[in-house]
């Protein structure tokens, strides 16, 4: 980890490739097929939703979590918009498969890929944009900020994405929106 942290002493493009292959490792792993290849998770309970569970995934993966949030912001024009993307997708999956879900054309359990999906993708984007220290507030890292200035998207349509963003309403990808909101 101290490469990516205390880099002084290596280039970036040498170690970047290899940060890139591990994040997009980890995130296939994590993610069902087509997408990723984790294999999907069968559910005893029925409805694919336990409370309980990203606890213990914050808690059991909290040190890989910590290395992919590092490894994220490395590569941050990579990964902003590969978990963007996926979030995106992700959910719009969901309120497709609820729809069916609620008009009895597919089974409840047909939500439980996404639900997973979607977790991870949560999990992996908070570890992104956050540092996760225990016991105190998490702090917006400084590559984060950095980038979204560079980015140099428009306030009002940044503002106006996070708010529309509670609605569903999705965001143009012609919209100088900053990718951090996005």
């Amino acid at each position: 980890m101290d490469i990516l942290t205390e880099n002084e002493h290596v280039p970036k493009e040498m170690v970047q490739p290899i940060v890139t292959d591990i994040f997009n490792a980890y995130l296939k792993a994590h993610i069902s097929p087509p997408e990723g290849f984790r294999v999907p998770v069968t559910d005893n309970a029925g409805d694919g939703f336990d409370d309980e569970e990203e606890d213990s995934d914050t808690n059991q993966f909290r040190d890989q979590l910590q290395a992919v949030g590092i490894f994220a912001r490395f590569i941050l024009p990579h990964s902003i918009p590969i978990l963007t993307n996926l979030l995106t997708f992700k959910c719009q999956a969901l309120q497709k498969q609820i729809e069916l879900v609620a008009s009895q054309r597919a089974p409840q359990d047909t939500l439980n890929c996404i639900y997973e999906d979607l977790h991870w993708g949560i999990l992996m984007a908070g570890h992104l944009l956050a540092y996760d220290a225990t016991g105190e507030t998490n702090l917006l890292p400084t590559e984060v900020n950095e980038f979204s200035l560079i980015a140099n998207g428009d306030p009002d349509l940044s503002a106006k994405a996070f708010t529309n963003s509670f609605e569903m309403i999705p965001v143009s990808d012609s919209d100088n929106v900053d990718p951090i909101v996005r």
